[in-house]
């Protein structure tokens, strides 16, 4: 017998969107799934990554969550329908939208069970109708720890409904490469010398501020720094990426990959680029450090819990002309890269495994439920 009983747990996102709230739900549910019989059905509209739902064994619902204040009334008269038929014990929401319409759901007679929100992103706005219309849940579960006091500070969550949980990852799905599979991964990308390899993955948003490493690849080549760059991901900017490249004769040292499952990259790699302007964790950082690459990442949200700096990597202000030149350094240094590399494996399956991020988000879920149980009705 388990020691606790199972769970019907319910995610409300946007949609099956490509990016980190997708694999966050994946990830989760999969290790949640695994440690017993709890069901996890979640909602959002139809997404290029829904396909990852349904191979993570999560049943999907189109529910329209990214639409206008009808498509939110429809949406919530659904929810609500859908924690009373399904018995429902809680709802895991993962952007502030579904909250609110989670929150119309009881007032239509929905069933008042918890709201666990998931703080993706930070800071967010919160001027004019956002700061109105933002609802962060009954309980929040912060990736970092500055996230915690972000959300603690301006979004007004009271501190003891907040749990600093950060996103973990399986050391199986990114193990370190032999010198044999390394060598291998770097010829499958053309790359059969001794150059450094940079690598950047994430969505072409303008956030992440992706235009900078093709800064650092022009300004390799003026300092005649031999380098190739491997760039994983999709976006609303991909075709200016495409043209900058084309138009700056990038084509011999950046290779465009579009979105793929990045662990060959990560073991092609020797630097992973991580150059936001603005993060919730950074769950590349995390998997290419698990892969035992070396990370240089912006001052972003959940740096801390992703990089040490001077050890795993390094860590800078959000400032393109810093990044670059310690790109530089770090790209001229390539000795620093096994010992950076060999620290973050290590450092990750220490304090980023999905079995501490499972163990400590189901903690939430069941301390939401005792909570909403002992409240007087």
């Amino acid at each position: 017998m388990p020691a606790h009983p199972p769970l019907n747990i319910f995610h409300l996102t946007a949609g099956a969107v490509l990016g980190g709230v997708t694999r966050y739900i994946c990830d989760l549910s999969t290790g949640i799934r695994q440690t017993g019989r709890h069901r996890v059905l979640a909602a959002g509209s139809h997404g290029p990554w829904q396909g990852l739902m349904t191979d993570a064994g999560i049943e999907w619902i189109d529910l329209p969550l990214d639409g206008g204040p009808v498509a939110l009334w429809r949406s919530a008269r659904a929810i609500a329908d859908l924690v009373r038929e399904r018995k429902i014990d809680l709802i895991h929401c993962h952007f502030r939208r579904p909250v609110l319409a989670a929150r119309l759901a009881r007032l239509l007679g929905g069933p008042k069970v918890p709201l666990i929100y998931t703080l993706h992103l930070a800071p967010l706005p919160l001027k004019g109708i956002m700061g109105l219309l933002s609802d962060f849940g009954d309980w929040v579960i912060a990736p970092s720890e500055e996230g915690r006091k972000w959300i603690a500070s301006t979004g007004r969550v009271a501190p003891d409904h907040i749990r600093c949980v950060p996103h973990g990852v399986c050391a199986d799905s990114w193990p370190v490469p032999t010198d044999v599979q390394r060598d291998q991964a770097r010829r499958h990308f053309g790359i059969d010398d001794g150059r450094p390899v940079a690598t950047f993955v994430g969505r072409f948003e303008g956030v992440k501020n992706e235009d900078w490493v093709l800064d650092l690849a022009e300004e390799c080549r003026r300092l005649d720094l031999k380098s190739s760059f491997l760039i994983c991901g999709d976006g609303p900017r991909l075709s200016e990426i495409k043209s900058r490249i084309e138009r700056g004769g990038l084509r011999e040292m950046v290779q465009l990959l579009g979105y793929i499952d990045p662990k060959e990259v990560y073991h092609a790699s020797d630097l992973l680029l991580l150059p936001s302007r603005i993060e919730g964790f950074g769950y590349a950082a995390a998997e290419a450090a698990c892969c035992g690459v070396a990370v240089l990442r912006t001052r972003t949200t959940g740096w801390q819990e992703t990089v040490q700096d001077g050890v795993t990597g390094r860590v800078v202000d959000i400032d393109r002309d810093a990044f670059v030149r310690t790109a530089i350094e770090m790209l001229g240094n390539r000795r620093e890269f096994r010992r950076m590399g060999a620290n973050g494996a290590r450092m990750v399956r220490e304090h980023l495994t999905l079995t501490q991020q499972v163990a400590n988000t189901l903690d939430v879920y069941r301390r939401a439920i005792a909570g909403r149980a002992n409240r007087p009705s």
